[in-house]
């Protein structure tokens, strides 16, 4: 297993920035209120877990059975 923390780090921001987006667009199409506080906590946990998954796995998706 190849651990690549610049690869850890570039997933786990950008679906930092994307899990809010996501989430905004989701509220507004079931006609919810959007709140700040689960938006934030969703994108820090995004973050955190995406970061760690990219970066200890150097085959994701399709390419895990190979």
């Amino acid at each position: 297993m190849k651990v690549d923390p610049i690869r850890g780090l570039k997933f786990g921001a950008a679906n930092a920035i994307l899990f809010p987006i996501v989430m905004s667009i989701n509220n507004v199409l079931k006609g919810e209120p959007n709140e700040t506080q689960p938006l934030i906590v969703g994108a820090i946990f995004a973050f955190i877990m995406f970061s760690l998954i990219f970066t200890f796995t150097t085959k994701f998706g399709s390419d895990m059975g190979d």
